[in-house]
């Protein structure tokens, strides 16, 4: 998880002691509630050329309810087709299980090996009444980023709206709604330096009913927690560029340690250009019983390796295999704290229990 920054806590703090009430209410508290979320969701959408942001308990209600709502409304509209890559999260593929049980269709692109949809693997699937597409930027488990403007803007072409959660992406590239081409985004408070339990949808509608198609809605009001992902998002899309530099760099530092190491691996992905800035999936030969939690017993934490996120996105590559050679997969991340100590505490980590193995 990334560290909280210090901006976000005291935004957090601030916003905690100024008393604000319930924004349903119509007394000064709740007037006060209402005026800071208005401000907040146009503050928000800002950074990602949008009009409005709404905001939700976490990413995954927000991309679920998001993909869920826009669905409803392409089919209203008489365009039932939803096109969508083939490894997103958990809670997109139960919106779309939801769209389908209403009578939606719902087709799958093709990918590659690495989890990357082509234009060509969009084209294939849509149809006359394709009303949504849906690509989330950037994989969680590999760092694959898919080509989303390219994907958006065929969809666009044949009259389709565009979803992408982009919390993966959001502070590490430059991302936005590319000039009304892309329709929602979806992003995560706690993948930008802020605290955990808020996501939000920027939108290019100025609509505050725009997600009413999902009656499902969870929406919350903890303004704390909104102050504190402004603030962290502030920082974060400033100097995105000189960041996804030393983020690539540190990446290609941890590869080489492990070279020099020793260790066998293969990187899972065509190039390096393909990944988010730092991030990657490392592919090792046969490697000790509880690999994950040895290097945490070195002090180290990597992603989950049996994650339902990591084990549909095998199954969708072609890549599933047996559980006991999942801790042969290595996934990372190095971001905007991370240090080139970070990286030298991993590789040796790394290299001390193939050590062990060894000698057994």
């Amino acid at each position: 998880m990334t560290p909280v920054r210090e901006e976000a806590r005291r935004a957090f703090l601030a916003a905690a002691d100024e008393g604000y009430g319930d924004p349903r209410s119509s007394n000064l508290p709740g007037r006060k509630a209402r005026r800071f979320i208005e401000k907040a969701s146009r503050d928000m959408a800002s950074f990602f050329g949008g009009a409005r942001t709404y905001f939700f308990g976490d990413e995954q209600v927000a991309a679920g309810l998001a993909v869920l709502s826009m669905g409803r409304r392409a089919r209203n509209a008489g365009r039932g087709h939803v096109a969508v890559s083939p490894t997103e999260k958990v809670p997109v593929l139960t919106a779309l299980r939801i769209l389908r049980q209403e009578g939606s269709e719902i087709s799958f692109m093709g990918c590659d090996g690495y989890g990357r949809s082509s234009p060509h693997a969009l084209r294939e699937v849509m149809t006359g009444g394709t009303g949504l597409v849906v690509a989330a930027w950037a994989s969680p488990v590999s760092g694959i980023v898919q080509p989303v403007e390219a994907l958006a803007r065929i969809a666009r072409e044949g009259g389709a709206a565009f979803v992408t959660d982009a919390s993966e992406a959001a502070g590490r590239i430059e991302i936005g709604l590319s000039k009304g081409m892309i329709d929602a985004i979806v992003i995560c408070s706690h993948k930008v330096g802020s605290f955990p339990g808020i996501g939000a949808v920027i939108s290019t509608e100025d609509d505050p009913l725009l997600l009413s198609e999902a009656p499902e809605l969870s929406g919350t009001f903890n303004l704390p927690s909104m102050a504190a992902m402004l603030a962290a998002m502030e920082t974060t899309c400033t100097g995105i560029p000189p960041r996804a530099r030393l983020a690539s760099q540190l990446r290609q530092e941890f590869l080489d340690g492990l070279e020099r190491s020793g260790v066998g691996f293969r990187l899972i992905a065509a190039r390096q250009e393909d990944l988010l800035p730092g991030a990657g999936l490392v592919q090792m030969g046969r490697m000790p019983d509880h690999f994950h939690a040895r290097l945490e017993e070195e002090g180290m934490t990597v992603p989950a390796f049996d994650s339902l996120e990591r084990l549909a996105w095998l199954r969708a590559t072609g890549r599933e295999m047996p559980p006991d050679r999942m801790d042969g997969l290595l996934g990372f991340c190095m971001g905007a704290s991370s240090t080139i100590l970070d990286v030298e505490r991993l590789v040796r980590a790394v290299r001390t229990i193939l050590g062990e193995k060894v000698r057994r």
